[in-house]
């Protein structure tokens, strides 16, 4: 990596840990925020979502802290998006413990990345040694549309697009999870200097 954030992004990642960030709140592509744009790190949209069931129910309203109205189980309007962007999580209207204590209501892909980040925690304790794309796999291949649907990367349904996430980025494999999980290993290392290579 060429640059000081990208090689300690690097170095996390070939030590195994998850990583996981805000897309961004400026409303256009995400692959240009980082770090959530480097292929390392799971990268987070925000969701508005008010009442934790899907189809809408909740209807639209203002939500004071954007002075801007939402509607239910939609994309927030501020949130970056992208091929960057690997999952959306709520985001919108999100109760939640505040710097220098007390709680607060905030949105933002800051709001949503918890979710996530809490989520690949819980994967990670239930499979001890699980590999940060193996993570990602399970994240993409269990996640739904506000509709229900499954959700392939893009967050539409009936399309594989493992392999154009990113295109610096190989296809990953959807890896089962549940009692008895082995994440596959690999050289992380090894893999970088052959894609490094076949990029020249």
């Amino acid at each position: 990596a060429s640059d000081a954030l990208h090689g300690a992004i690097c170095r996390a990642d070939d030590a195994g840990i998850i990583l996981v960030a805000g897309a961004g709140h400026s409303a256009n592509d995400a692959g240009n925020f980082v770090p959530a744009a480097y292929p390392e790190v799971i990268s987070v949209s925000a969701l508005a979502d008010f009442d934790g069931v899907r189809g809408g129910l909740a209807g639209c309203g203002l939500v004071t802290d954007l002075f801007a109205q939402e509607c239910d189980d939609t994309f927030a309007f501020f949130s970056s998006r992208g091929p960057s962007v690997d999952v959306i999580a709520p985001g919108v209207n999100i109760y939640s413990s505040w710097a220098g204590g007390g709680w607060k209501t905030s949105s933002g892909t800051s709001m949503a990345t918890p979710h996530v980040a809490g989520i690949a925690a819980l994967m990670a304790a239930a499979a001890p040694g699980l590999i940060p794309d193996a993570a990602r796999a399970i994240l993409l291949s269990s996640g739904e549309c506000p509709n229900g649907q499954a959700a392939d990367a893009d967050g539409a349904a009936g399309r594989d697009h493992s392999a154009d996430r990113r295109s610096r980025r190989p296809p990953r494999a959807v890896l089962p999870a549940g009692p008895g999980f082995a994440p596959y290993q690999h050289d992380r290392r090894q893999r970088r200097r052959e894609l490094g290579r076949a990029a020249r």
